[in-house]
């Protein structure tokens, strides 16, 4: 079965190995082919600069008041520095590494560990046990 508090800690590393892979796209070199129609060059100066490609950038703009709605409703999830849905399980999971002196996980080995370290604590605060 899976606990809250190791889907936060295998979710906050998915996002992390995310953002660098996201990263690591971004700035990679395409290779011009010998498809005419193929654009080449660094991904991110593509979406910045179309017009150094001969397009036009297809962004469309919305409404503020749209994406308030949308901020204020269920339908919207934004990255959050708190990658829990109950943040005050997030907040009992800081709150019992900092009283174990536990760091952040950084690997998935380090996040089973840290997984091992507060199911217990966090499971008997939480009154599931």
């Amino acid at each position: 079965m899976l606990d809250i508090s190791n889907l936060y800690y295998v979710l906050l590393i998915f996002q992390t190995e995310l953002d660098m892979l996201t990263e690591m796209w971004n700035d990679h070199y395409i290779r011009k082919t010998t498809n005419e129609q193929a654009f080449y060059g660094r991904p991110s100066l593509m979406f910045e600069s179309p017009q150094l490609y001969n397009t036009r950038s297809y962004l469309c703009e919305i409404d503020r008041d749209v994406i308030d709605a949308c901020k204020e409703s269920d339908l919207c999830t934004l990255k959050k520095e708190c990658p829990c849905q109950d943040e005050s399980v997030f907040d009992l999971c800081v709150e019992l590494m900092e009283e174990k002196n536990l760091d952040p996980s950084q690997s998935a080995s380090d996040s089973l560990e840290l997984y091992l370290s507060l199911r217990a604590p966090l499971r008997h605060l939480l009154h599931l046990d």
